[in-house]
């Protein structure tokens, strides 16, 4: 909880400043503090890509391409509110 909603937590920090627009060196720039949130994402579409290609994670894909790809945040935002109603599992 603290993550998503504490403004002492680096990952909801780094999360604010991505909304803003602004790019990953911007971010993480020369910044001691790490928010794991940033690489873990990383790792974690690694993954789904060379383990679980066919598992869908739109929000964690998302959220890689604001972060990695410098996608506009309101752009991932339309990209996720346009998709086709569908059960999930």
């Amino acid at each position: 909880i603290a993550t998503s909603f504490s403004e002492n937590s680096r990952n909801f920090r780094a999360g604010v400043e991505f909304g803003k627009g602004l790019r990953i060196d911007d971010v993480v720039g020369d910044t001691p503090m790490v928010a794991e949130g940033v690489h873990t994402v990383r790792a974690l579409v690694a993954m789904l890509d060379a383990k679980h290609p066919d598992l869908d994670l739109p929000i964690t894909r998302e959220v890689h391409a604001v972060i990695y790809a410098a996608k506009p945040p309101l752009e991932a935002i339309s990209d996720l509110m346009r998709r086709p109603y569908k059960e999930e599992r």
